[in-house]
């Protein structure tokens, strides 16, 4: 803008020389000299004369200082004593530094300025003019410049690095005169073309005519100006139509200048380096892009109400953009609508299928160009595919707006609020979530290569689902960063009813390929949530009503060409779990386990125990305790000890290992002093009364999900026990006669024994059979008589067992449990 700013110097300039020169006089009086640049606002401060000739007085320098404070330093200045003449005079200067005054200066009364240059053929007829370099602090110098004059024309030529311009004046009357501006940079010879009308009238000047100009050339210039962000490489695009300005004779009113241009063919543009440009531009404008400009002020505004453009990116490839109502303003403040619709794209291994923008967007460079995204941004990305997910569609449901700001650092970007909608992401294999999620205090760094943002998604509202079955999802709270190299994610997991906490902490070194993730405070409380209560469908025969389960999981992993390896630990606790399988109720279960993780040696659990206050599968189970060490790679589990109590007794295992993949596995059972009343009431024998107990040994075989005994033995505990019955008592097929039979009966009707021995079988169908032995007297009979009996009975245990579930409530069990 510092062009626009001084671009009348040189009428300034040619205007002081007019009045100096206006001396006539053989010698320069300083005083004589003020009082006639007095009227230009102007003061000689220095000046010294290198030479005064009879025809020309050369002066070495000589320095002018404006009423404002601005100064002119004149070097090599030579001028002619007397003209006007009839001779062709000549003036030159060798160098003219202007300093403007670091005051805000008075506006230029544009309008006298350009009048009192229309006069200089006037004033200066037949007269050649020329500077070698005219320089403004920190703006490219203007070389060469040449003005000459007849007695109706006049033309002015200058250099300003790349362009060589040209003006042609001609009076065409009193009041207007015809200018011509042409100007060539490198090979464009009509790189601006400008043929004006000057129409003087009451109020002040007026200027219009067509313009035409060519971008591509102008580009150094247009960036040193700072019109354009310096990241521009190349431009290139034909404008041409009308240019007006009106110029007042009242310096207290603005200046106003405007231009319509039209874009002839297309406008393309780079940006990056150009050798390898990052990205492309080709843009069509169907409607002229309308320029204006204001003085003293400098304001000046571009609108455009519509570009198609195609904006190719170096790592995406070309996308269909479309910019509405654009407008900017000075030091390039821009307002637009932007929007694209464009797909598939490419993006560092990403496939977009299709993607969707619509954001109002005001843009700024002073001193970085910052880029803010107003909050009625609409985003949706269909279609989008991973190597390791896949996702349907990606869209905003809410945004606080963004701003990116791009420097030399690279660009930087923040949000403070946005809520995304991700609708069916994958991974392919199990997972599919369908979720909102928000984002708060966004912010991207370092082009990128920074991120850290707060992340939410609220509980219950995701859809989520693990190999078909659905997940009630819990609340998500956190952080996720990006820094260094180093992602790093803190999370907290909940719900709204406290029945699920948990704390994950992961990083990952994107150069290194290492990582770790920690979970702590895992935990479900099944008191407020039974375990089904997780999932939408509960395809399971099996649920968790109450207790608690807590976990916690440390893990370290380094990504190479062969894969990845990694290692940790696990560790999981149970704390008095109640829940039923089926009809089978358990309750107080209480386990620890804990394992270690290791990509070469697989899961390693490390010897356990577990305990289950009850096991009600239709008879109480109690106090259940086993010592185990599972092992995943072989699916199997060594038993060291399994023991629980039952029917008054105890009920113990030999050492055994229980394998998945085996046809069958072998377990044996020990009973300890069972009770044989217990059993009695058991089998609902009303007309048995039975006292003693029993153990025994009980080879168990397990295949095919089926459990079958095979020659067990159970044997009275010493002292033995009394057996009675009532008149009806079955005693199965013993082989035996009726009067046999009425001879057991009497015996049992008041059986002392003191040995009773049971060869025991299960079939495969759930049928027991005991095939029993008893020996012992009969004292009504006679307590001198032992007497023998051998006694088959057969019952099958598992409809036994669901008669006496059907009688007892799953509901009545737990919550009696729980209250003890």
């Amino acid at each position: 803008m510092r062009y626009l700013k001084y671009a009348v110097v040189v009428l300034v300039v040619l205007a002081i020389l007019a009045a100096v020169i206006h001396f006539r006089r053989e010698s320069i009086v300083r005083e004589f000299a003020n009082s006639a640049l007095s009227e230009q606002g102007m003061t000689i401060t220095d000046l010294s004369i290198q030479a005064l000739e009879a025809d020309y007085v050369r002066l070495s320098h000589l320095v002018l200082e404006q009423d404002d404070g601005t100064r002119y330093l004149i070097s090599g200045l030579s001028f002619p004593l007397s003209f006007p003449s009839i001779r062709a005079e000549e003036i030159s200067i060798g160098q003219l530094v202007m300093t403007p005054a670091d005051t805000k200066a008075a506006p230029l009364p544009l309008a006298r300025l350009l009048q009192t240059f229309l006069q200089l053929p006037d004033n200066l007829p037949n007269t050649e003019i020329t500077v070698s370099r005219f320089m403004v602090p920190g703006t490219p110098p203007v070389d060469n410049i040449v003005w000459q004059s007849t007695d109706q024309r006049q033309s002015l030529a200058f250099r300003i690095a790349p362009a060589e311009v040209t003006v042609d004046v001609a009076r065409a009357d009193n009041r207007d005169h015809q200018v011509e501006v042409n100007a060539t940079v490198g090979d464009t010879p009509d790189a601006l073309t400008l043929a004006l009308t000057i129409h003087r009238n009451d109020t002040g000047l007026s200027l219009a005519g067509p313009a035409t100009v060519d971008l591509a050339p102008w580009l150094p210039v247009l960036d040193d100006m700072g019109v354009l962000p310096a990241d521009i490489v190349s431009l290139d695009a034909r404008l041409a139509g009308p240019v007006t300005a009106t110029l007042g004779d009242d310096v207290t009113q603005p200046v106003p200048a405007g231009a319509r241009l039209s874009l002839s063919g297309e406008m393309t543009a780079e940006v990056g380096t150009a050798d390898d440009p990052d990205i492309r531009l080709r843009a069509n404008i169907p409607e002229p892009i309308r320029l204006g400009f204001e003085y003293p002020s400098l304001e000046w505004t571009v609108n455009v109400a519509k570009t198609d453009a195609v904006i190719g990116i170096h790592s995406i490839g070309d996308i269909p953009a479309g910019l509405g109502d654009l407008e900017c303003r000075a030091g390039i403040q821009c307002t637009m609508r932007a929007s694209l619709d464009a797909g598939p794209l490419e993006l560092d291994g990403t496939t977009i299928g299709n993607a969707k923008l619509s954001a109002s967007l005001a843009i700024s460079d002073d001193p970085a160009i910052r880029v803010d995204i107003l909050p009625d941004i609409t985003l949706a990305l269909t279609g989008v595919e991973a190597q390791d997910f896949s996702v349907t569609s990606i869209s905003t449901r809410q945004s606080s707006g963004a701003q990116l700001t791009i420097d030399d650092r690279g660009w930087r970007g923040a949000i403070d609020h946005l809520e995304l909608v991700v609708d069916s992401l994958t991974d392919r294999k199990s997972l599919t979530a369908s979720l909102p999620v928000a984002f708060n205090t966004l912010h991207l760094r370092d082009s990128g290569a920074t991120l850290v943002t707060e992340v939410s998604i609220p509980p219950k509202v995701a859809a989520v689902s693990w190999d078909g079955t659905g997940i009630v999802a819990p609340g998500v709270e956190g952080k996720i960063s990006l820094q260094d190299n180093r992602v790093a994610t803190s999370l907290v997991l909940s719900d709204d009813e406290g029945a699920l906490s948990a704390r994950a902490d992961a990083t990952h070194h994107l150069l290194t390929g290492t990582g770790t993730v920690a979970v702590q405070d895992a935990t479900l409380l099944f008191g407020q949530r039974k375990l089904s209560g997780h999932l939408l469908q509960w395809p399971f025969a099996w649920d968790v009503i109450s207790g608690t389960w807590a976990g916690e999981l440390e893990l370290n992993w380094k990504t190479g060409e062969t894969g990845t390896d990694y290692s940790g630990t696990m560790t999981y606790r149970a704390d008095e779990l109640a829940g039923a399988y089926n009809d089978f109720v358990f309750t107080g279960l209480n386990t620890t386990l804990d394992a270690t993780l290791d990509s070469a040696k697989g899961v390693t659990i490390s010897p356990t125990t577990v305990e289950v206050a009850l096991l009600d599968v239709g008879l109480p189970l109690e106090r259940i305790a086993a010592n185990f060490t599972p092992d995943v790679g072989e699916q199997s589990v060594q038993v060291q000890s399994l023991s629980l109590s039952v029917l008054g007794g105890q009920l113990v295992t030999d050492p055994f290992r229980f394998a998945m993949q085996e046809e069958k596995n072998d377990i044996v059972l020990r009973p300890r002093s069972i009770q044989l009343p217990l059993m009695v009431d058991l089998a609902e024998f009303e007309d048995i009364e039975l006292s003693g107990s029993v153990s025994g040994v009980l080879p168990v075989t397990i295949s095919s999900k089926t459990a079958t005994i095979l020659n067990g033995r159970l044997e009275s505990d010493p002292p033995g026990g009394v057996i009675r019955y009532l008149p009806g008592i079955d005693t199965g097929d013993a082989g035996v006669s009726d009067s046999a039979l009425d001879l057991v009966s009497r015996a049992l009707a008041n059986f002392q024994y003191d040995s009773l021995t049971s060869d025991v079988n299960y079939t495969e169908n759930g049928d027991l059979i005991l095939q029993m032995r008893l020996t012992g007297i009969n004292p009504d009979m006679d307590d001198k008589q032992p007497v023998i009996l051998n006694l088959n009975v057969e019952n099958n245990i598992p409809q036994l067992l669901r008669s006496l579930r059907a009688v007892r409530s799953i509901e009545e069990i737990l919550e009696r449990r729980s209250v003890n």
